[in-house]
């Protein structure tokens, strides 16, 4: 938490290369305004200039609520008061790189529904894809054997049951720990798959571990 909110500090200027920061594989040229927005990365915030002085009046009779316990007096009342009034009053001086030209070229880069924005696998930076090359690249890590696995149930999970059973039972047999006759009455022939396994487990279970 405490590295989370640590000060970062703030850029003065633009990279020499923008593109060093940014991959496009997309079909999209992006323009300057654009390349130099996304050069600092996805890892900023642009607070709102704005505030809701309803809320922002709720949001501190809620605490001041909260502290009523403290034995308040009239003075802190007013001390909320003037605080609420000078939060939503005082201009906050902000100094960034980003100007009104550079967030209306990012708008107009989210608005474009043909591509995505997305950090790197590694390191900063910025990966624009089409959308399309996107979906696909998804559709193949969710189609990874090595990374996901389909969730089985009713015949499917008997099925995938029956061939560890019988994986079991082969090997059980092979080391010579069943013969053929005992091999053969716990291969699954039309008996419940869990009673089969749970009965290799109880009489076998210590020389499969």
């Amino acid at each position: 938490m405490i590295k989370s909110l640590k000060k970062q500090p703030i850029d003065e200027s633009f990279p020499l290369n923008l593109y060093d920061y940014i991959t496009n594989r997309s079909d999209l040229t992006l323009t300057k305004l654009q390349a130099e927005a996304l050069s600092l990365g996805l890892k900023f915030c642009v607070p709102s200039k704005k505030v809701n002085p309803t809320e922002i009046k709720a949001q501190f009779e809620d605490l001041y609520y909260q502290l009523s316990d403290l034995k308040p007096t009239s003075e802190e009342s007013a001390k909320f008061v003037d605080i609420a009034y000078q939060y939503r009053t005082t201009p906050v001086i902000q100094h960034s790189l980003l100007t009104k030209q550079h967030l209306s070229a990012l708008n107009d880069l989210r608005k474009d529904t043909d591509v995505v924005s997305s950090r790197p696998d590694e390191g900063n930076g910025v990966v624009i894809l089409n959308k399309e090359d996107y979906i696909r690249k998804v559709e193949n890590i969710l189609n990874d054997p090595s990374k996901f696995s389909p969730e089985i149930h009713g015949k499917e999970e008997t099925k995938a049951l029956e061939d560890r059973i019988g994986k079991k039972v082969k090997s059980l047999l092979e080391r010579q720990i069943l013969d053929e006759e005992m091999a053969a009455r716990h291969i699954f022939l039309g008996y419940t798959g869990y009673q089969t396994y749970t009965s290799l487990e109880c009489h076998y279970g210590q020389f499969y571990q």
